[in-house]
């Protein structure tokens, strides 16, 4: 006998109570999370950020009054719920109504129990009332092993009364559009080359200076791709210094831009262009007084011809550099 009602108890502890809440003549139920039409695709598990999943909510109307009010779900966190806001319903004598509602998680939602609320309210011979049953589920998050990144992506502080030079700061993106034409498979089915780098730091070809070097044009050694811009952007945050300026060369056969833009996103605003042309680096001097204070992302560009486009030493120069103490 003990090993039957253990049995039964086990039986009982295994089945699934949907959260249900009663309040006068109405009875919310929250079925099990589902995927698909009418959960066609079996309860979800919960694994993915951003997939879809459906609740269905029932409504049970007990009375023999016609019964009018508003039914929503309300989420934490990352979580979103579809429709976002209060649903109309209306249940007739003894009347039932499915309501189903779509939701995501978003990234950062960790392998923790998290409380879905539902809420119908409505009114009832002048009494408002509301049914609040509550369910919690947890998402189940695969553990992906993430790399730590060496450096982090903000903003850089540029000393006052200083230099900083930009083709040494580790933290920065680049971004390269590139062109394949012809086939990429040989005769065989597949064909293996080497792509040389597109952007470089430090010493500079056929130049005594350092800086950025970015390569347009076919990429050797096969030559099937084709670079047709590249660039580099930094994040800084630069004091609320006069003067504050940009100071660099640029050299190569490429067109190249200096731009611009808040660090917390917008629209980037050319600061400096050069069309393309043969000879040596040209000297340039970018003011940057008008972004005095913020923290915004710079970047330098090159696009439209093949060869190469030449940065000599970039460098942000903020306020007056220190006066050497006078020797005595």
């Amino acid at each position: 006998m003990r090993t039957i009602s253990l049995l039964l108890l086990c039986s009982q502890a295994l089945a699934y109570t949907p959260p249900t809440d009663t309040v006068g003549p109405i009875t919310v139920s929250m079925q099990p999370a589902a995927t698909g039409t009418y959960g066609a695709g079996g309860y979800a598990d919960l694994s993915r950020p951003n997939l879809p999943f459906v609740v269905p909510v029932t409504l049970q109307n007990s009375s023999d009054r016609e019964i009018s009010g508003t039914l929503r779900l309300a989420v934490v966190d990352q979580w979103k719920v579809e429709p976002a806001t209060a649903v109309a319903f209306r249940l007739g004598p003894r009347g039932r109504r499915r309501q189903e509602f779509t939701l995501t998680f978003g990234p950062g939602t960790l392998s923790a129990h998290y409380p879905i609320h539902a809420y119908a309210e409505f009114e009832d011979q002048g009494r408002k009332m509301v049914a609040h049953p509550v369910m919690i589920v947890q998402p189940r998050i695969p553990d992906v092993a993430r790399p730590r990144l060496p450096v982090e992506w903000k903003p850089v502080p540029v000393p006052n009364g200083g230099m900083l030079g930009l083709w040494r700061i580790p933290v920065r993106r680049e971004r390269t559009e590139m062109v394949r034409l012809g086939a990429d498979a040989g005769q065989v089915g597949r064909e293996v080359f080497d792509a040389g780098t597109v952007i470089l730091y430090g010493p500079l070809a056929r130049s005594e200076k350092e800086g950025i070097a970015m390569t347009l044009g076919p990429r050797p050694p096969s030559r099937r791709e084709t670079v047709d811009a590249a660039s580099v952007e930094y994040p800084l945050a630069l004091p609320a210094a006069r003067p504050l300026r940009l100071v660099f060369a640029a050299g190569g056969s490429a067109t190249v831009a200096v731009k611009a833009a808040p660090f917390e996103g917008g629209e980037f605003r050319t600061l400096y262009e050069r069309k393309s042309a043969a000879g040596p680096p040209e000297a340039a001097t970018v003011d940057l007084a008008s972004f005095a204070g913020a923290n915004i992302r710079l970047r330098f560009e090159a696009r439209d011809s093949a060869g190469e486009a030449q940065w000599v030493e970039p460098a942000i120069v903020a306020g007056n550099a220190p006066q050497p103490r006078p020797t005595r």
